[in-house]
């Protein structure tokens, strides 16, 4: 029998249509748990019984979650993480104390300068177009632990298309920015903003304090696939942004 070290499986897990979901995107004719719940208190995320068993076996092993939430929506949810967390998006990351480990901090505060107004004035242009093309959207920076994090834009999908110039702007700005899009949920990240780096951070970590570690990922969204790769294995929800994009066609 194989002789297993405890934590010495680390699984790096996305949270939202991974563990949990909103209801419509529930699967059918299964009992659902609380998962989550939005800023009003208002319970609007949930998990079926094969997430809740998945939830278990997680609890076997140092599970990590990369999420885009900040440490508010974190915190929300009816369930917790015990040890490190990656949030906003891998802006950030936290420690067991659910303090800020200053070493990651120490190591992007420089592109946090270079970006900070620059997060602002992008804020501020898109505010401006949602109100000249009347769009049903919102847009904010996302400030954590007062860090500003990146902008966070949310609304109809199908209008989007009105902010292709802001987006050519932001890309342009500097060198490993990137656009996050999944649903009605858009973030204009800062280079900073990377679930990939951050994960490799905690990585290097990891491998000094285990022989030989397992790393599993676990994703629904193209953002989370850099991050997964890094890992030994990946584990992909069968109804998902990526399974969508990677569907195999079968000759029989």
């Amino acid at each position: 029998m194989l002789n297993v070290m405890p934590y010495k499986q680390i699984i790096f897990t996305d949270i939202d249509d991974t563990l949990i979901q909103t209801k419509p995107k529930c699967p059918p004719e299964t009992p659902l748990h609380d998962g989550g719940a939005n800023s009003q208190g208002e319970m609007i995320s949930f998990y079926s019984e094969q997430q809740k068993t998945l939830l278990n076996w997680f609890n076997t092993a140092r599970t990590i979650p990369v999420t885009g939430r900040n440490s508010a929506a974190l915190n929300r949810l009816t369930f917790s993480f015990k040890h490190e967390k990656v949030i906003n998006h891998g802006a950030l990351i936290l420690g067991q104390d659910n303090q800020v480990d200053p070493n990651w901090l120490q190591q992007i505060a420089s592109d946090i300068d270079a970006w900070h107004e620059f997060l602002i004035y992008l804020d501020g242009k898109t505010q401006t177009l949602i109100k000249q093309h009347g769009l049903t959207m919102r847009s904010r920076v996302v400030e954590d632990y007062g860090v500003p994090c990146y902008i966070s834009i949310k609304g109809d999908h199908h209008q989007f298309e009105h902010l292709q110039e802001l987006l050519a702007e932001h890309k342009a700005h500097r060198s490993a920015a990137k656009i996050h899009i999944n649903g009605r949920n858009m973030a204009l990240l800062p280079c900073y903003a990377s679930k990939a780096n951050a994960v490799q951070y905690l990585m290097a970590h990891y491998k000094k304090q285990y022989d030989h570690p397992l790393f599993i990922g676990s994703g629904d969204s193209h953002t989370d696939v850099p991050f997964m790769q890094l890992c030994h294995f990946m584990m992909i929800p069968n109804s998902s942004q990526i399974s969508q994009a990677n569907q195999l066609n079968h000759d029989f």
